[in-house]
């Protein structure tokens, strides 16, 4: 996703012909999306925490075991 929206931000910037208003148009959506992913990484990034921090609990309270798988 965010390689798409560096993609629109390069094509953006390269288009001179369009008039300000379009432009206007055009940079509020790239905010919007860009906003959208930002909260999206950060919910992410937390909910990965915290399923680490309940992982952790679990081995420390001995309520899930580790199998190390044989090669």
């Amino acid at each position: 996703m965010e390689k798409k929206i560096n993609t629109l931000w390069n094509w953006w910037k390269d288009m001179e012909e369009i008039n300000t208003e379009e432009n206007e148009i055009l940079l509020t959506v790239y905010k919007t999306i860009n906003e959208e992913v930002v909260a999206r990484q950060s919910r992410l990034e937390k909910q990965i925490e915290h399923m680490g921090r309940i992982l952790i609990e679990l081995l420390k309270n001995k309520q899930l075991t580790i199998i190390k798988k044989k090669q």
